[in-house]
């Protein structure tokens, strides 16, 4: 006797806003007590002082007319004129603007969350925002005024625009829309119109869907004309973002301020390597919940498994990967492989990573449904673009982009396996009893990343004061460093 499928409806809007809480206030919570105890230690809060701060408070200062030509902070400045605009009601205390600022970061969870309980459930869902809660590198900017998660949302939601599958008007404007204020925000994710047009390639749900899993509409010849048009309306629709992204690099003389000209700018070959290699490092805890749509999609997928890690051994071979502060390849993972031995200037530990990580990517879009491959796949090609393009490769630029990607793959095999089996829908809580391994392994992950956090935060070293402000061209009035914070001199380090 065969096994038996029973049809469960998927979770109700209250049920899925819940989990989008809770992710959210998971980090919300012990941000908001770090906020309010005033804590000014370690890489965030350097950050902050050093540069973000000072930048919005400028800007405060200046609103509604804004200098924009040279501040502090390599990022376009979106997220400071938001918060110098609300600064115009609440003031500029800084413990203000970081509770206003921390609610970005619980936007980014909030709506994760929703999408990922209505593709599989409560349970599954909490287990694969577990790990984005948990790491420093989304954690940090709900506590202080870092863009980071500002960026992350809107790249959230162009994904959730590519995935939905209608391709109209409303997608034509919700796109150019997000993709505007994205471009606004941190000019690196530009890369996201790469994921736009690959979705209006494809066209609307059901169009094509007779073309081979691995075939992109248009590329065997079906509907090329459609396709074409599509791609070109969603173009179009891009033109403010590509103007807007043209008119800051023409005012600065380049994709950052002046003040970062020597710093961000330049190419970084070993940027692709580096990338695998995180989704190799965090890949494998996503394997165990999405097992029986992976398993499923194995036989039919080796040659594209085996060919992406043979990309991945390509792509850190290739290059150096050995830690490098002057080639932009330190922090984080890069750390690591000071520790491990390299060869030729080839670290072992990034070859062996992201020759997993090839395997596994190639092995998760094996199994997504033909939308979600070309999405996704998209999204992955295009931040190794965005980030070769950019000298520094650091950790807390690539582990929030895998934990996303990771965690919204997961969860479209997963819904998509249960449907090709008849379990329509993952149900309030969803999982059963056979997902609790899957989510034992994602809970692990998720609290390692968290204690690493706790660990960080513990161990933080004062802040160091770089005084940037007080250059004529940066100077902000009535503005000072917090009391207890080093002077370059004094600093204890980063």
């Amino acid at each position: 006797m065969g096994e038996t499928h029973t049809h469960v409806e998927r979770p109700s809007g209250p049920a899925r806003m819940a989990v989008g809480l809770l992710l959210a206030l998971l980090a919300l919570i012990p941000a908001w007590v770090l906020i309010l105890s005033g804590d000014v230690n370690g890489r965030g809060a350097y950050d902050q002082l050093n540069y973000h701060e000072p930048a919005i408070v400028r800007f405060a200062q200046q609103w509604p007319r804004m200098e924009v030509g040279n501040y502090l902070s390599a990022t376009t400045p979106g997220y400071h004129i938001a918060l110098a605009t609300v600064s115009q009601v609440i003031g500029t205390d800084r413990i203000g603007l970081q509770l206003v600022g921390s609610l970005f970061s619980g936007a980014l969870l909030l709506v994760l969350g929703l999408a990922l309980a209505r593709r599989v459930g409560a349970r599954r869902a909490i287990g694969l925002g577990l790990p984005l809660v948990g790491s420093m590198y989304v954690f940090f900017p709900a506590v202080w005024l870092l863009p980071d998660n500002a960026g992350w949302l809107g790249v959230v939601a162009v994904l959730l625009l590519a995935l939905s599958g209608r391709i109209d008007v409303w997608f034509h404007v919700s796109i150019g829309v997000a993709l505007l204020l994205l471009v606004l925000t941190r000019q690196i994710h530009v890369w996201v119109a790469g994921v736009a047009i690959a979705a209006a390639w494809l066209g609307s749900a059901g169009e094509n869907s007779e073309a081979p899993c691995w075939d992109i509409a248009g590329f065997s010849g079906r509907g090329v004309g459609a396709s074409v048009t599509r791609a070109a309306i969603v173009a179009g629709a891009m033109v403010p973002s590509v103007l807007a992204l043209g008119w800051f690099v023409r005012m600065w003389g380049g994709l950052t301020p002046p003040q970062f000209h020597g710093a961000h700018q330049g190419v970084n070959p070993a940027a692709a390597a580096f990338i695998l290699a995180m989704f190799g490092l965090m890949g494998a805890f996503f394997v165990p919940l999405a097992w029986r749509g992976l398993s499923r999609s194995l036989a039919s997928n080796r040659v594209q498994l085996l060919g992406g890690a043979v990309f991945g051994l390509l792509a850190s071979v290739a290059v150096p990967t050995g830690y490098s502060v002057e080639a932009g390849r330190y922090s984080g993972l890069w750390n690591l492989t000071k520790q491990i031995p390299t060869v030729g200037e080839r670290s072992l530990l990034i070859i062996g990573l992201a020759t997993l990580g090839g395997g596994l990517v190639m092995w998760f879009l094996g199994s997504l449904g033909r939308r979600e491959r070309w999405v996704f796949g998209a999204a992955i090609a295009g931040y190794i673009a965005a980030m070769t393009a950019s000298h520094e490769v650091w950790h807390r630029y690539v582990e929030p982009h895998a934990l996303i990607v990771l965690a919204m793959m997961a969860a479209c095999i997963i819904d998509r396996e249960e449907s090709a089996t008849g379990e329509i829908g993952p149900g309030t809580l969803g999982g059963g009893r056979r997902s609790l391994p899957g989510l034992l392994v994602l809970s692990v992950l998720g609290i390692g990343l968290a204690a690493m956090t706790s660990i960080t935060i513990a161990r933080a070293k004062p802040v160091r004061d770089l005084r940037l402000y007080t250059l004529p061209e940066f100077r902000v009035e009535g503005w000072s460093m917090p009391p207890g914070v080093l002077p370059a001199e004094r600093a204890v380090g980063r």
